[in-house]
């Protein structure tokens, strides 16, 4: 049955405030690219395909703190291959209008407004943003246009208050589930101390907070949160000879990547890493991120092998979603292996870098492609279909079937999309996929990697060392031990120095 309950939200007086400051910046003039990619995928469609689309609007970071946009190649082939499926959405044709948020809060939302009120183009769900500052707004706001929204990548843990954000999804686990792997590492290596540099961002706040709850008895935390929304906090910290302010020997960078190339450049000039420290950081930076020549604008007083020098053999740590068998065939009919494959024949065509979340906007596509499905076989079952020529999305019977008694709603359509994605379950190429009561993703993995340096190809690269598992079992790859992890050699510098 097609729920009665209509999916309109009660705005409170901070949102409206927020809703009329971002929509007076509303331009109404939609781009037909964004960056150097068509607004619109698929946009080169056969005048034999009659299918009416049905539009998502895709929200990524082109910059700021986190970008995103180098997903495209493997949303690209979930929407190739949910359109060449017949099964799903007979008649309509699943597309994305693709928007850049750049990581900002008003950006972000006149971006929304201009994807919800194109003339042209019904919205019948949003993915995005990749980044806290652009996720948050969005998904407040997005809720009272009914729209079902997916995070790929978010993943701050205000997001789980279902009271605020009422119809958003995420692909990725709860940061605040992190805390687990410093424990597990304390554990297995011995170590006492810990010193935290902290970004002021509820993104890390939440994941310091808990690790101090989980660390073993008789070890020592601290943090050094300084680090405000001022861009200049960070540099006067530096000059200032005050970041590395410790004797800790265990330290950890809490921060987006903009502020972790200058704290990891100033761990080189202060001597702070391997083998006499340990520096631990996010790995979902973009590929070679210390590189100067990837960061103009950062003005680091470091070069590419200093920076290098700092990282070799610091850790990084992330929460994932559990890669299932690599060669187990999912939902869309690739397995794991057949994906990473395509995925990397379409990131060459388009010329884009490696994105460790690509995988999760693939799935976030998927799930939306059924939640869609699910919701025309109800309205098919009781004779309507969508009626994607009206710019408000509006539902009607088929003429051959049209009465007075037979219209349905925006808002009922909207909520059967919302309640279909609630409780989604499928096998995606990042695992299985469901959601619990507050739209988080239940599996997950904490992944530990470290910086090494790989003498066949003569550059620093990231390598997986093992997993810390819910159960706070860690799982270390191909042998990996203590003296592999911080090999005996590195009693001096002079052992290693050898890279250059």
């Amino acid at each position: 049955l097609i729920p009665t309950s209509p999916v309109l939200r009660v705005m409170s007086l901070s949102d409206v405030v927020t809703f009329l400051a971002i929509f007076v910046f509303f331009s109404g003039h939609a781009s037909k690219q964004v960056g150097d990619f068509d607004s619109i995928y698929p946009s080169n469609v056969s005048l034999n395909d009659t299918r009416s689309p049905l539009t998502i609007a895709l929200m990524m970071s082109f910059s700021g703190d986190y970008v995103t946009f180098n997903s495209l190649s493997g949303i690209q082939i979930a929407l190739d291959l949910i359109n060449e499926n017949s099964s799903l959405l007979p008649g309509y044709r699943l597309q994305y209008k693709l928007t850049d948020s750049q990581c900002n809060e008003t950006t972000a939302l006149t971006m929304l407004f201009d994807a919800y009120l194109s003339p042209r183009l019904p919205i019948v769900g949003l993915v995005g943003s990749g980044c806290e500052a652009a996720t948050i707004p969005t998904a407040k706001i997005s809720q009272f246009y009914g729209l079902t929204q997916v995070s790929s990548d978010s993943s701050t843990p205000e997001l789980e208050d279902r009271n605020a954000y009422k119809m958003f999804f995420q692909m990725l686990p709860n940061e605040a589930l992190l805390p687990s792997v410093f424990k597990v590492l304390f554990n297995k290596f011995g170590w006492k101390k810990l010193y935290t540099i902290a970004e002021d961002s509820k993104l890390f706040t939440a994941v310091i907070d808990g690790t101090k709850k989980v660390l073993p008895p008789g070890i020592t935390s601290s943090v050094y949160s300084p680090i405000q929304t001022s861009p200049n906090s960070l540099d006067n910290l530096i000059s200032q000879g005050m970041l590395f302010n410790t004797d800790s020997r265990i330290i950890e960078l809490a921060m987006y990547q903009p502020d972790a190339l200058k704290a990891v450049c100033q761990a080189y000039h202060q001597k702070k890493y391997a083998p006499q420290y340990v520096l631990i950081l996010r790995d979902w930076y973009g590929p070679q991120w210390w590189d100067p020549a990837n960061a103009k604008g950062y003005n680091l007083s470091c070069t590419r092998e200093q920076m290098e020098v700092a990282l070799y053999g610091a850790l990084a740590v992330t929460l994932n979603t559990e890669i299932l068998n690599s060669d187990e065939i999912t939902v869309s009919g690739l397995s794991y292996n057949q994906y990473k494959e395509e995925y990397g024949k379409r990131a060459a065509k388009l010329g884009l870098d490696p994105n460790r979340d690509d995988p999760n906007y693939f799935d976030s596509f998927w799930a939306f492609a059924l939640a869609i499905n699910k919701t025309l076989q109800d309205l098919h079952r009781n004779q309507f279909f969508i009626n994607t020529t009206s710019n408000s999305f509006r539902n009607v019977a088929p003429p051959l079937f049209f009465t007075a008694n037979n219209t349905v709603s925006n808002d009922v359509i909207m909520e059967q999309i919302f309640q279909h994605m609630s409780n989604t379950s499928f096998t995606g190429i990042t695992g299985d996929i469901s959601f619990n009561q507050n739209g988080i993703r239940h599996s997950y993995v904490i992944d530990i990697e470290q910086y090494r340096f790989n003498t066949a190809s003569n550059t620093l690269e990231l390598e997986y060392i093992g997993q810390v598992l819910p159960n706070e079992t860690l799982i270390l790859f191909n042998g990996e031990n203590t003296t592999s992890i911080f090999p005996c050699k590195w009693s001096t510098i002079s052992q290693w120095s050898f890279w250059y």
